[in-house]
C-alpha cells in the first residue's frame, strides 16, 4: 500500500520507484559502514582497514545461524521440511525449504520480528569479535602494519567463508528466510525502514561513545604514542574497545543486506565496495564528522549512481571499459581531498568539555567559565 502511495504521489513509474527504493536501501548500508569507519578512525584515530570481515560475519550470521534457528522453529510448528543437515541437501533443498518456511512467516509477524531482532544483536557481538581477533596481532604494531595485517586476514578469513558450505552454501551460495514476509506489500518499503532505524541507532551510538573516556584518551594522544604510554595510559586496549564497537557496527550493514536480498553469498563481499569506497566517503566528507560522513556518502554515493543512469552517454566520451571510471572516480577524488582539502568538507571540530567554555582574557590567559573558580586579579591589583 505504501508502494502504490508513493507512486502516486510522486507521478513516477513502478520501475522508477523501485529503483529510488534499492539505492535509499544501499544508501543506509553505505552509511552504516562509513559512519562507523569515521568513529574508528576519524575520531579515535584508529587505522583498521578489517571492515569487510564484520560485515561479511553480519551476513553470515543470517545464513548460518538465523535460517537454521528457523527452519527449527518451523519443523517445532508442525510444517515438514526437507532434510537439510548435510552440505549437499543444505544447499540443493535450500530453495524449497525456504518457500516453506516464508509461507509460516507470512502469518507469524511476530515471529519476523523477533528474528530480526535476534539476528542484529547477535551479528554485532559476532562482528565485534571477529573484528577485534584479525586486529589483535597488531594491535601494540605501528599503524601501517596495523593496516597491512587488516588486510591480508580479512582475505584469508573470506576464502575459508566461501569454501565452508556450511556457513553460506559455497560457491553456490544460500536463501535465508524473508523476514519481511508478513507484510502484505512490497517488502523493500520495510528495508528501507528498517535500515534508516538502524542508522539513526548507529548514529545515537556513535554520539554517545565519542564523548567516552576512551575515545577522548585516544584522541588526546594520537599525535604522540609514547607520551601516552609514559603517562600509564593502555594504548592498545583503547584500540581494542573502539575497534570492538565499530566492528560490530559495521556487522549490522551486512545482516541487513542479507535480509534485504534475501541470500547469501560471500562474492558481494570485497574490500572494494565495503572498504575503500567508505574511506574515500569519510575522506570527502570529513574525518571525525557525523554531518560530514552523511554528506561524504551522499556525494560519493550519487556520483557512483549518475555513472549508472548514465553510463550509455559517458561510455561515448572515454575509450575503454565503463567499468573504470569508478576507479578513475576513486582515485581523482581521494587525491584532490587529501592535497587540497585533508580534513575533509566539513572539518573536525574541537572537543570541548561539557558545561565549560574557554575565553582569553587578554593577557592572563586562558580561563574557564562555568567553572566556580576565581578570575586572576590583574599583576597592578595584585601588587
Amino acid at each position: 500500500m505504501i508502494h502504490s502511495i508513493l507512486i502516486q504521489a510522486t507521478s513516477i513509474s513502478q520501475e522508477q520507484t523501485q529503483f529510488i527504493i534499492e539505492n535509499a536501501v544501499s544508501f543506509g548500508l553505505m552509511l552504516i559502514v562509513a559512519s562507523a569507519i569515521n568513529f574508528v578512525y576519524g575520531n579515535a584515530r584508529v587505522p583498521f582497514l578489517g571492515n569487510t570481515l564484520p560485515v561479511f560475519i553480519g551476513g553470515l550470521t543470517v545464513s548460518a545461524i538465523t535460517t537454521r534457528i528457523t527452519f527449527i522453529i518451523v519443523e517445532a510448528a508442525g510444517v515438514s521440511l526437507l532434510p537439510y543437515l548435510s552440505d549437499q541437501n543444505w544447499v540443493y533443498n535450500n530453495e524449497q525449504n525456504i518457500h516453506l518456511v516464508n509461507g509460516f512467516l507470512e502469518s507469524n509477524p511476530l515471529l519476523c520480528i523477533s528474528l530480526i531482532m535476534f539476528t542484529l544483536l547477535l551479528s554485532m557481538v559476532l562482528g565485534a569479535v571477529g573484528g577485534w581477533l584479525i586486529s589483535k596481532p597488531a594491535l601494540k604494531l605501528s599503524s601501517t602494519y596495523l593496516m597491512v595485517a587488516n588486510l591480508i586476514l580479512v582475505g584469508l578469513i573470506c576464502v575459508f567463508g566461501r569454501s565452508i558450505v556450511a556457513l553460506s552454501g559455497g560457491t553456490m551460495g544460500v536463501f535465508v528466510p524473508d523476514v519481511f514476509a508478513f507484510y502484505g506489500g512490497e517488502r523493500t518499503i520495510i528495508a528501507v525502514i528498517l535500515t534508516f532505524l538502524v542508522v539513526l541507532g548507529v548514529f545515537i551510538i556513535i554520539k554517545a561513545a565519542k564523548n567516552s573516556p576512551t575515545a577522548r584518551m585516544l584522541k588526546a594522544v594520537q599525535d604522540n604514542e609514547l607520551t601516552a604510554a609514559v603517562l600509564g595510559k593502555d594504548i592498545v586496549r583503547a584500540r581494542g574497545e573502539v575497534i570492538l564497537l565499530g566492528s560490530g557496527l559495521m556487522a549490522l550493514a551486512g545482516t541487513l543486506f542479507a535480509f534485504y536480498t534475501s541470500f547469501m553469498i560471500e562474492a558481494p563481499f570485497h574490500n572494494s565496495y565495503w572498504t575503500y569506497w567508505p574511506l574515500l566517503m569519510i575522506l570527502v566528507g570529513g574525518l571525525g564528522s557525523q554531518v560530514g560522513t552523511f554528506l561524504g556518502v551522499g556525494l560519493v554515493y550519487g556520483l557512483r549512481t549518475l555513472i549508472i543512469v548514465f553510463r550509455t552517454n559517458i561510455q561515448e566520451l572515454f575509450f575503454f571499459p565503463l567499468s573504470y571510471v569508478e576507479d578513475l572516480l576513486f582515485a581523482s577524488l581521494m587525491l584532490i581531498f587529501l592535497i587540497l582539502r585533508p580534513g575533509g568538507i566539513i572539518r573536525e571540530k574541537p572537543m570541548c568539555k561539557p558545561l565549560v567554555g574557554y575565553e582569553l582574557k587578554g593577557n592572563r590567559g586562558l580561563h574557564a567559565r562555568g567553572t566556580g573558580a576565581p578570575e586572576p586579579k590583574p599583576a597592578e591589583e595584585r601588587l
